[in-house]
Protein backbone atom coordinates (compact mmCIF):
# COMPACT_ATOMS: atom_id res chain seq x y z
CA UNK A 1 0.00 0.00 0.00
CA UNK A 2 1.22 3.55 -0.73
CA UNK A 3 0.52 6.61 1.42
CA UNK A 4 -1.43 9.17 -0.56
CA UNK A 5 0.15 12.11 1.28
CA UNK A 6 3.87 11.35 0.97
CA UNK A 7 3.96 8.43 -1.48
CA UNK A 8 5.92 6.11 0.85
CA UNK A 9 5.22 2.40 0.70
CA UNK A 10 3.75 1.11 3.98
CA UNK A 11 2.67 -2.35 5.17
CA UNK A 12 -0.92 -3.33 4.34
CA UNK A 13 -1.91 -3.63 8.02
CA UNK A 14 -0.46 -0.20 9.05
CA UNK A 15 -2.84 2.39 10.48
CA UNK A 16 -0.41 5.32 10.10
CA UNK A 17 2.30 6.12 7.57
CA UNK A 18 5.87 5.67 8.86
CA UNK A 19 7.07 8.57 6.69
CA UNK A 20 4.63 11.37 7.47
CA UNK A 21 2.34 10.06 10.23
CA UNK A 22 -0.74 10.39 8.03
CA UNK A 23 -3.77 8.29 9.03
CA UNK A 24 -4.15 5.47 6.52
CA UNK A 25 -7.91 5.31 6.11
CA UNK A 26 -9.47 3.99 2.92
CA UNK A 27 -9.48 7.45 1.34
CA UNK A 28 -5.78 8.03 2.09
CA UNK A 29 -4.43 4.65 0.94
CA UNK A 30 -5.22 4.70 -2.75
CA UNK A 31 -2.09 4.71 -4.85
CA UNK A 32 -0.74 8.20 -5.35
CA UNK A 33 -0.58 9.45 -8.90
CA UNK A 34 2.85 9.94 -10.46
CA UNK A 35 2.67 13.74 -10.27
CA UNK A 36 1.51 13.80 -6.62
CA UNK A 37 3.80 11.09 -5.29
CA UNK A 38 6.77 12.43 -3.34
CA UNK A 39 9.85 10.29 -3.12
CA UNK A 40 11.85 9.85 0.05
CA UNK A 41 14.54 12.23 -1.28
CA UNK A 42 11.98 14.99 -2.00
CA UNK A 43 10.18 14.60 1.29
CA UNK A 44 11.03 17.18 3.99
CA UNK A 45 13.13 15.94 6.87
CA UNK A 46 11.02 14.37 9.59
CA UNK A 47 13.56 13.77 12.32
CA UNK A 48 15.05 10.59 10.87
CA UNK A 49 18.80 10.56 10.30
CA UNK A 50 20.84 9.21 7.41
CA UNK A 51 23.33 6.50 8.21
CA UNK A 52 26.26 8.84 7.50
CA UNK A 53 25.00 11.69 9.73
CA UNK A 54 25.98 11.57 13.38
CA UNK A 55 23.28 11.91 16.06
CA UNK A 56 24.54 15.19 17.60
CA UNK A 57 24.44 16.86 14.20
CA UNK A 58 20.92 15.55 13.60
CA UNK A 59 19.69 16.80 16.98
CA UNK A 60 21.00 20.30 16.29
CA UNK A 61 19.01 20.66 13.06
CA UNK A 62 15.39 21.74 13.31
CA UNK A 63 13.30 19.67 10.97
CA UNK A 64 9.70 20.37 9.98
CA UNK A 65 7.16 17.66 10.67
CA UNK A 66 4.90 18.46 7.74
CA UNK A 67 3.50 16.27 5.03
CA UNK A 68 4.05 16.67 1.31
CA UNK A 69 4.17 20.04 -0.41
CA UNK A 70 0.89 19.58 -2.33
CA UNK A 71 -1.43 19.56 0.65
CA UNK A 72 -1.22 21.96 3.60
CA UNK A 73 -0.84 20.48 7.06
CA UNK A 74 -4.22 20.05 8.76
CA UNK A 75 -5.07 22.53 11.49
CA UNK A 76 -4.93 21.14 15.00
CA UNK A 77 -7.86 23.17 16.31
CA UNK A 78 -10.82 24.32 14.25
CA UNK A 79 -11.65 28.02 14.32
CA UNK A 80 -14.12 28.75 17.10
CA UNK A 81 -16.58 31.58 17.05
CA UNK A 82 -15.50 34.09 19.65
CA UNK A 83 -17.28 36.88 21.42
CA UNK A 84 -15.43 39.94 22.68
CA UNK A 85 -16.12 40.57 26.34
CA UNK A 86 -13.94 42.97 28.28
CA UNK A 87 -12.82 41.67 31.64
CA UNK A 88 -11.81 45.20 32.80
CA UNK A 89 -8.63 43.77 34.33
CA UNK A 90 -6.59 46.94 33.65
CA UNK A 91 -9.10 49.17 35.42
CA UNK A 92 -9.27 46.72 38.32
CA UNK A 93 -5.48 46.79 38.69
CA UNK A 94 -5.37 50.60 38.41
CA UNK A 95 -8.04 50.85 41.11
CA UNK A 96 -6.04 48.58 43.37
CA UNK A 97 -2.48 49.78 42.76
CA UNK A 98 -2.68 53.39 41.62
CA UNK A 99 -5.56 54.48 43.82
CA UNK A 100 -4.65 52.11 46.64
CA UNK A 101 -8.22 50.97 47.15
CA UNK A 102 -7.59 47.37 48.16
CA UNK A 103 -11.08 46.82 49.55
CA UNK A 104 -12.72 47.33 46.16
CA UNK A 105 -9.78 46.69 43.83
CA UNK A 106 -9.04 43.10 44.87
CA UNK A 107 -12.63 41.90 44.28
CA UNK A 108 -12.56 43.72 40.92
CA UNK A 109 -9.40 41.79 39.96
CA UNK A 110 -10.96 38.49 41.06
CA UNK A 111 -14.13 39.16 39.05
CA UNK A 112 -12.06 40.20 36.01
CA UNK A 113 -10.10 36.95 36.17
CA UNK A 114 -13.29 34.90 36.55
CA UNK A 115 -14.62 36.71 33.47
CA UNK A 116 -11.51 35.69 31.50
CA UNK A 117 -11.80 32.06 32.62
CA UNK A 118 -15.50 31.88 31.70
CA UNK A 119 -14.77 33.42 28.28
CA UNK A 120 -12.08 30.78 27.66
CA UNK A 121 -14.72 28.11 28.32
CA UNK A 122 -17.16 30.01 26.04
CA UNK A 123 -19.60 30.53 28.91
CA UNK A 124 -20.63 33.93 27.61
CA UNK A 125 -23.46 34.65 30.06
CA UNK A 126 -21.22 33.89 33.04
CA UNK A 127 -18.40 35.98 31.53
CA UNK A 128 -20.74 38.94 31.02
CA UNK A 129 -21.96 38.70 34.63
CA UNK A 130 -18.39 38.69 36.01
CA UNK A 131 -17.45 41.52 33.62
CA UNK A 132 -20.28 43.63 35.04
CA UNK A 133 -19.19 42.93 38.59
CA UNK A 134 -15.56 43.74 37.80
CA UNK A 135 -16.38 47.11 36.24
CA UNK A 136 -18.80 47.96 39.06
CA UNK A 137 -16.25 47.30 41.80
CA UNK A 138 -13.49 49.08 39.89
CA UNK A 139 -15.56 52.18 39.15
CA UNK A 140 -16.94 52.38 42.69
CA UNK A 141 -13.36 52.11 43.95
CA UNK A 142 -12.21 54.93 41.67
CA UNK A 143 -15.24 57.02 42.65
CA UNK A 144 -14.66 56.51 46.37
CA UNK A 145 -11.00 57.46 46.05
CA UNK A 146 -11.81 60.57 43.98
CA UNK A 147 -14.44 61.62 46.53
CA UNK A 148 -12.01 61.13 49.42
CA UNK A 149 -9.33 63.04 47.51
CA UNK A 150 -11.74 65.91 46.83
CA UNK A 151 -12.79 66.00 50.48
CA UNK A 152 -9.17 66.08 51.67
CA UNK A 153 -8.37 68.84 49.17
CA UNK A 154 -11.36 70.87 50.37
CA UNK A 155 -10.32 70.47 54.00
CA UNK A 156 -6.75 71.55 53.20
CA UNK A 157 -7.97 74.63 51.28
CA UNK A 158 -10.35 75.64 54.08
CA UNK A 159 -7.67 75.21 56.72
CA UNK A 160 -5.15 77.10 54.59
CA UNK A 161 -7.59 79.98 54.03
CA UNK A 162 -9.04 80.18 57.53
CA UNK A 163 -6.00 78.94 59.43
CA UNK A 164 -4.47 82.28 60.37
CA UNK A 165 -7.85 83.54 61.56
CA UNK A 166 -8.62 80.39 63.54
CA UNK A 167 -5.21 79.98 65.13
CA UNK A 168 -4.00 83.59 65.55
CA UNK A 169 -7.34 85.14 66.24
Amino acid sequence: MICRLCGKEVPDDAKYCDGCGNSLTSENTEPASEEKAVTQEEQPLTGQTDEGQDEAEAAAVEMPLTGGAEEPAPELKPERPTKKISSHMVLAIVTTVLFGNWALGIPAIVFARECELAAEKEQWDVAERFSGKAIAFALIGVGVNLAIGALITLIVVVIAAAGPVLFFG
